[in-house]
């Protein structure tokens, strides 16, 4: 188990080693320590990931949860696959160079259970990339409407009408009271409204 950031290694992988302890890191590492703290913590207790059953009748072995939050597993064969779905739902091989989730396992190697195994994280659930993301798709729109001409190139999407349905979906995927303040269900609305103008 990890110290934090005030030692040398990184919480969630023992073997990978911080550049220095006296690097300055930014404010949400801290936030990501204690998420980490609490994720070690708990699953030295197995109330938060337990091991996976799979279509082909192995078990998936929980090994830790990486820096993303992804519970990480090792199948029989040795190879470990990660749940991009933070949830052990959906396994992905994980790349060799970086840890980054590689493709989707055959569905003989995806869990038997489809229904959510990790149980919801604390409610310190930090939404930062999520408003970032949102308010870039919004002023991508802005910028659409105003100095892009209307170009689709210039939208994440490259769509608009697929721009804002994402953007929808993103606010709707909020629980209610971490909606954001600066961007309401009508202001998508009168994006909306705005194509037709």
């Amino acid at each position: 188990m990890g110290v934090g950031l005030s030692g040398l290694h990184c919480i969630s992988d023992p073997h990978r080693k911080w550049i220095s302890s006296s690097v300055a890191f930014p404010y949400w590492c801290d936030t990501l320590a204690t998420l980490n703290d609490y994720q070690v913590n708990t699953l030295g207790e197995g109330k938060f990931v337990d091991n996976l059953i799979l279509n082909n009748g192995e078990t998936a072995t929980f090994l830790y949860v990486d820096d993303w939050s992804r519970p990480v597993y090792k199948l029989k064969s040795g190879t470990k696959v990660c749940c991009v779905n933070c949830d052990g739902t959906y396994l992905h091989t994980i790349s060799a160079g970086s840890g980054e989730p590689d493709s989707p396992i055959r569905d003989e190697y995806q869990p038997t259970n489809k229904t959510s195994i990790v149980e919801e994280l604390p409610s310190t659930q930090d939404f930062t990339f999520d408003y970032m993301f949102l308010d870039r798709l919004r002023c991508d729109l802005e910028y659409y409407f105003g100095f892009g001409n209307r170009n689709d190139k210039v939208l994440h999407y490259l769509d608009v009408h697929n721009h804002i349905a994402e953007m929808k979906n993103r606010l709707d995927a909020f629980p209610k009271d971490k909606r954001p303040e600066w961007l309401t269900e009508d202001d998508i609305s009168n994006y909306e409204s705005r194509l037709t103008a």
